[in-house]
């Protein structure tokens, strides 16, 4: 009983120390002429939550609009275009794509659709219960970057 209590308070304060979003999906479709074009993989390392480097991989490919809510535009890609890797684990590959703010032109960033069940959130750890929230798909946003918005702005077409 301890050591679960002692668990439950380590995810909460290592998932509090991000700065990351995770929400719900409160969207309607979002069909435009605008895309972006990778004509290669975005691949950066990122630090966040427990200071350990986390490795952000967006496959290179074609991203078109799909869905819209309050805060931005989702722009959706190639199959498990997004990958998470934390420094010497597995790669894990999620649905996602690039999400661009719908108030700030300097705002545009990876997302990923967590679809963790309870059984792979036991599986994978750590990582799977910070994704698993109620058991519902969310959008998560990775934190800003800069080098990431410079590579997605290039590649961002407005038609």
């Amino acid at each position: 009983m301890k050591k679960n209590i002692l668990f439950i308070i380590m995810v909460f304060a290592i998932a509090g120390c991000g700065n990351t979003e995770i929400k719900e999906i409160q969207s309607t479709p979002y069909k435009s002429t605008d895309y972006f074009n990778l004509k290669t993989k975005l691949d950066y390392d990122d630090y966040e939550g427990n200071y350990l480097p986390w490795v952000r991989i967006l496959k290179k490919g074609i991203y078109r609009s799909s869905f819209e809510d309050a805060s931005g535009y989702y722009y959706t890609g190639p199959t498990s275009a997004v990958t998470l890797r934390q420094s010497g684990r597995e790669n894990h590959h999620f649905e996602g794509g690039v999400w661009r703010s719908k108030n700030d032109e300097y705002d545009i960033r990876i997302f990923y659709l967590s679809t963790y069940d309870k059984i792979q959130s036991i599986r994978d750890g750590l990582l799977g219960q910070l994704l698993t929230i109620n058991g519902k798909e969310k959008p998560y946003l990775f934190q800003k970057n800069e080098s990431a918005f410079t590579f997605l702005q290039q590649a961002y077409h407005k038609n």
